[in-house]
C-alpha cells in the first residue's frame, strides 16, 4: 500500500501477491504481472529442476535467476541502463522482479531508428564482454523505451557463469574471449553486426572507463565471482595496453597535412559525438546503381571539399553536413586521380560539428551533382581544381 504521504513504493512487499498479466514467453519463464496501484513488473521464479512442473518447465535455475540479477547491479554499476529490479528470497526459491518497460526492440527497428540503436548499444560493448553477455543482442533483449527513447538491456540472463537457456559456460574465465568473439562473425554473427564498426581507439576508451568504475562492479556480484571478475578485468587492463591502434595517421595529422577539416554530407539529423557507419553495418542505403558499382559497402565516404559534401547531403533530400573526425584515413583509389586526393574512405567517422542542415537540391546543383556521381569527374565540383 501507499505510505502516509501517498507515495507509491517502487516495488511490492510480496512478489507472488500480484496480478498475472501475460507470459512474456522466451526461456526464463517470465511472467508479465501488475499490482493494484497499476505498476507492470517481469517476474522470473528460480525453481529447482526437481520441483519443475509443465508451467515452470522454462524457467530458471534458483542459482541461475540470483546470477541475472548481480548481472543487472553490474550493468548498473557500469554505467549501462537496466530495468530497476529486486531480488526476493522466499520459502520456495528466488523470485525477481523487474520493472516492465514498454518500447520496441531491436530486432523490430529499421533504417535510421535501427542504426541510432546500434550507435547507443555499443557505448557499453566493453561491459558486455566482461559480463560475458554473448546473447546481448538477441532478438528481445535489447529494448528502446516509447517515451523516453532511453536504451535498455532488458534480459542479461546470459551473462557471467550461465548460458541464457541455463547450463553453465564451459570457457568462463580469466580471459574476456567476447571482446574478439563478438565482433567476430564467424562466431557470433547477430553480434557482429552490431558491434564490427567499433575501432581501437573505441575499445581503448571503453576499457579506460571501465577501469574507473572497476570496484563498483565488482562489488556489484557475489563474493564467489568477485575473484574471476577481478581476472577478467585485469585482462582488460592488459588489453588496453596491447591494443594495436595501427601506423594510419590521426585526423589531426591529415587536417595539418592537406590543410582543411574532413565533411560528410548525409542523413538528417545526427548529433555531434555520433557515429557515421557503412551501408553494410547499418544495412541503409540509397545509393545510385553507379555508386554501388564504385563504392565499397563497408565505408563511409568523406572530403576535404565542402562543397562536395553539400552536395550529397542535398541529394539525400534535406541532408545535413557534418565536420567528422574519420576512424581512420584511406584514399578513395577510384577517385583520388582525378581529385587530388581530395576524397577519402573510413569504416566509420564521428560527428565534431554539424556544419549545415537541410539543405535540398536546386536547379544550380544539378549539373554539378551529375558529374559528381555519374561521370565521376570529382575535380569539376567546386573549389576542387
Amino acid at each position: 500500500m501507499a505510505d502516509q504521504a501517498g507515495r507509491v513504493p517502487a516495488f511490492p512487499d510480496d512478489p507472488m501477491a500480484l496480478t498475472e498479466v501475460g507470459h512474456l514467453g522466451g526461456v526464463t519463464g517470465a511472467v508479465l504481472v501488475q499490482d493494484q496501484f497499476g505498476q507492470r513488473f517481469m517476474r522470473k521464479r528460480g525453481v529447482p529442476l526437481e520441483h519443475r512442473v509443465e508451467e515452470f518447465a522454462r524457467g530458471m535455475s534458483p542459482e541461475h535467476l540470483r546470477e541475472e540479477y548481480a548481472a543487472e547491479r553490474a550493468y548498473r554499476a557500469g554505467g549501462a541502463t537496466v530495468p530497476d529490479s529486486r531480488l526476493y528470497e522466499t520459502d520456495s526459491g528466488p523470485v525477481k522482479l523487474a520493472k516492465f518497460v514498454e518500447g520496441t526492440t531491436l530486432g523490430r527497428l529499421s533504417g535510421k531508428a535501427r542504426w541510432k540503436a546500434g550507435v547507443a548499444v555499443r557505448k557499453h560493448f566493453v561491459l558486455d564482454a566482461l559480463l560475458g553477455n554473448r546473447n546481448v543482442v538477441g532478438a528481445e533483449n535489447i529494448l528502446i523505451a516509447a517515451w523516453t527513447g532511453v536504451l535498455y538491456r532488458v534480459n542479461v540472463a546470459g551473462s557471467l557463469r550461465f548460458r541464457t537457456m541455463g547450463g553453465l559456460k564451459l570457457d568462463w574465465g580469466s580471459r574476456v574471449t567476447e571482446l574478439d568473439g563478438l565482433r567476430d562473425p564467424t562466431i557470433n554473427p547477430i553480434a557482429a553486426r552490431v558491434f564490427r564498426a567499433l575501432t581501437p581507439a573505441d575499445l581503448q576508451q571503453q576499457i579506460a572507463r571501465l577501469l574507473e568504475r572497476r570496484s563498483a562492479i565488482v562489488e556489484a556480484v557475489p563474493e564467489e565471482l568477485r575473484s574471476v571478475l577481478n581476472a577478467r578485468i585485469d585482462d582488460l587492463a592488459q588489453r588496453l595496453d596491447d591494443t594495436d591502434t595501427g601506423t594510419t595517421k590521426t585526423s589531426e595529422e591529415h587536417v595539418a597535412e592537406v590543410g582543411r577539416p574532413f565533411f560528410h554530407g548525409g542523413f538528417a539529423g545526427l548529433r555531434v559525438g555520433e557515429k557515421i557507419l557503412p551501408p553494410a553495418v547499418t544495412g541503409i542505403t540509397i545509393r545510385t546503381p553507379e555508386q554501388q558499382a564504385r563504392q565499397r559497402a563497408d565505408r563511409i565516404y568523406f572530403t576535404t571539399g565542402i562543397e562536395v559534401a553539400m552536395l550529397f547531403a542535398k541529394l539525400r533530400g534535406g541532408g545535413d553536413v557534418y565536420r567528422i573526425k574519420p576512424s581512420a584515413i584511406e584514399s578513395d583509389p577510384l577517385t583520388a586521380d582525378v581529385a587530388r586526393g581530395v576524397i577519402f574512405m573510413a569504416p566509420s567517422a564521428e560527428i565534431v560539428a554539424v556544419e549545415a542542415r537541410g539543405l535540398r537540391l536546386t536547379e544550380r546543383d544539378f549539373s554539378e551533382a551529375l558529374s559528381l556521381l555519374f561521370v565521376g569527374t570529382i575535380a569539376r565540383a567546386r573549389g576542387l581544381t
